[in-house]
């Protein structure tokens, strides 16, 4: 089991991807960065907590993750297919997840500022694309290839927190819109 961890943290994996790959059988890790409870700092007592930021990580990620850690800790090695199963898998799940988003954005801006957006996500991709590929080789042998989809996975984890954002703002600003728009009618009518 030492080894397989040792193997994983030079993987240089996600901060979540690499928590949950080298956590103790049995232990789940909630987020990014986050420690098993009985290593976490206690916080200062003056100090206000920090909200806690939700895993963007998918049940069925945490769900491959314990089961590759299994699978691996049985044959006490390290299995780099598993390891990719459960990125890919990821990885497909947040696209679909920036897919949504995108298109509640859609909804509440025009066609110009449409037109930009589709230019500044494609832009993104290639970008996205070219930095991974420069980073590890998508058809290389592992690791490599777990590397290469450990880093697309990443990069499109922050576009979806873009994307999400984004929306949430355009669909505020469509209703402040559409509120501004209400009230000089009101005040006619009085």
């Amino acid at each position: 089991m030492k080894r397989t961890a040792v193997l994983l943290a030079a993987l240089a994996l996600s901060l979540n991807a690499q928590a949950q790959l080298t956590a103790p059988p049995g232990v789940l890790t909630p987020g990014a960065g986050a420690s098993p409870p009985s290593q976490a700092a206690p916080a200062a007592p003056s100090a206000p907590s920090a909200p806690s930021q939700p895993d963007p990580m998918s049940k069925e990620f945490r769900d491959c993750v314990k089961a590759s850690k299994d699978a691996m800790a049985a044959k006490g090695q390290t299995d780099f297919n598993l390891i990719q199963g459960c990125l890919s898998g990821e990885l497909r799940r947040q696209e679909g997840k920036m897919s949504s988003a995108v298109a509640r954005v859609d909804k509440n801006i025009s066609p110009a500022e449409k037109k930009k957006l589709d230019e500044a996500n494609g832009a993104w991709r290639r970008f996205r694309d070219a930095e991974c590929g420069f980073l590890a080789d998508p058809k290389g042998p592992p690791p490599a290839n777990v590397e290469n989809t450990d880093c697309l996975m990443n990069l499109t984890l922050g576009r979806v927190q873009d994307m999400e954002m984004l929306a949430l703002n355009a669909a505020r600003r469509a209703e402040a819109k559409g509120t501004a728009a209400k009230e000089p009618a009101k005040k006619g009518t009085k």
